[in-house]
């Protein structure tokens, strides 16, 4: 992609944010595990190396 067409380009990224509750279908300490290990992990928009003032995130939250 020419660089003209790449400077006019607008990223769509999906992000999910996971919620600790006793109603999920894990528990204890695989769940809060899992909740560390996400929430530590890089996004997506910098794992690609896309510039932050041209992304869109899009975010669903899930129990765990």
């Amino acid at each position: 992609m020419p660089l003209e067409e790449e400077a006019k380009c607008t990223y769509y990224l999906a992000d999910r944010t996971f919620i600790e509750s006793s109603e999920g279908s894990i528990s204890g300490l695989t769940e809060k595990t899992f909740a560390i290990l996400h929430r530590n992990s890089a996004t997506a928009s910098s794992y690609f190396g896309h510039p932050e003032s041209r992304v869109i995130t899009l975010g669903t939250q899930m129990d765990l």
